[in-house]
């Protein structure tokens, strides 16, 4: 079953990826099609004049499809995945920064050195949250830890 964003994409190709813009003169109200630049038809998107209603099926469609509520709720949908993107961002940077002060304190090449430093930052942060969790808070093996941790900018495990 196709998403959403799937079946207006196609109802948008379907009726020709075109931008509309209103027309009126002489009591006539006509939707015409541009596109690069160039108008289609005159109305030849949707013309109106008295009782009388010219409307392609695929425009039709579209118009049906993508409603208002629709839209809103696309908008919705690209927000929050903006807003997690940004999360993820943060937490990639910080990663990063974790794993150059790391690799920085260990005295390695961040270039030649790049995978040993990621694997070794991995272990050396897994080995300090196993100090932390098994240490008493208070204890001389959780102060040193933690301030290892924050000498090297790594952020503690959150407990859950």
């Amino acid at each position: 079953m196709p998403t959403d964003c799937e079946k207006f994409k196609a109802l948008a190709e379907a009726a020709g990826g075109v931008a509309w813009a209103w027309w009126t003169s002489n009591s006539t109200l006509r939707l015409t099609t541009e596109k690069d630049g160039r108008h289609g038809a005159d109305g030849d998107a949707l013309s109106a004049h008295g009782d009388n209603i010219s409307c392609p099926a695929a425009y039709r469609e579209f118009i049906a499809a993508l409603h208002p509520a629709a839209v809103l709720a696309l908008l919705a949908e690209s927000e929050a995945l903006r807003k997690e993107g940004e999360r993820n961002k943060r937490m990639l940077l910080d990663a990063c920064v974790s794993i150059g002060s790391i690799g920085e304190a260990l005295g390695l090449d961040m270039d030649a050195d790049a995978d040993m430093m990621i694997g070794t930052a991995r272990d050396l942060i897994d080995g300090l949250n196993r100090i932390i969790k098994e240490c008493p808070l208070g204890s001389p093996g959780f102060a040193i830890t933690t301030e290892v941790m924050g000498e090297l900018g790594v952020q503690q495990e959150v407990q859950p």
